[in-house]
């Protein structure tokens, strides 16, 4: 967190301030993430949140009452298990643009990837079930030993459409 104060701080002066949150009680970090959320269409003395994604977490209730307009999520692969809680109340945030950010490449798990396209972009690749049916099964089951010629074309053909697909965002 503070590495991201220090560039902001860095490269945008005291042109913009920073809401820090790393520490503090339940009530002052409630209040503060409050009075954050609370600034939408005034100009915010604060306009940009800089949270841990634990402390996101536990306060997610207080952020989701209004709307943010950009979410920017640093170690952004951690976010690859749709699952997880800290990814299920970031979902819950009313964003108008999300964007991830990570040194970590992504490996070859589909349903990972899909995770993280299904947060920047939600919907474009339906929800998991359809994905899994749509992309990962024929695409795995191209990819496999035993695969047939057909199985290998379908599953070329599908890994093309999913690039065509992510690759218009």
């Amino acid at each position: 967190m503070q590495n991201w104060q220090n560039e902001i701080n860095k490269w945008l002066g005291n042109r913009v301030n920073t809401l820090a949150i790393d520490s503090g009680t339940k009530a002052e970090i409630d209040r503060n993430l409050h009075g954050f959320m609370n600034t939408f269409g005034r100009r915010p003395a604060n306009p940009i949140l800089i949270i841990s994604y634990e402390t996101f977490r536990l306060h997610a209730k207080v952020l989701h009452q209004s709307e943010v307009g950009l979410v920017l999520c640093d170690e952004g692969h951690r976010l690859k298990n749709s699952e997880n809680q800290t990814y299920q109340a970031l979902m819950g945030l009313k964003a108008k643009r999300r964007v991830l950010l990570s040194g970590t490449p992504i490996q070859n798990d589909l349903l990972e990837y899909f995770s993280l396209v299904h947060f920047v972009n939600e919907g474009i690749l339906g929800t998991a079930q359809e994905f899994k049916k749509r992309f990962e099964n024929p695409i795995l089951r191209g990819r496999d030993a035993d695969a047939t010629d057909v199985d290998h074309a379908k599953g070329k053909e599908k890994l093309q459409e999913l690039a065509a697909i992510v690759n218009r965002c």
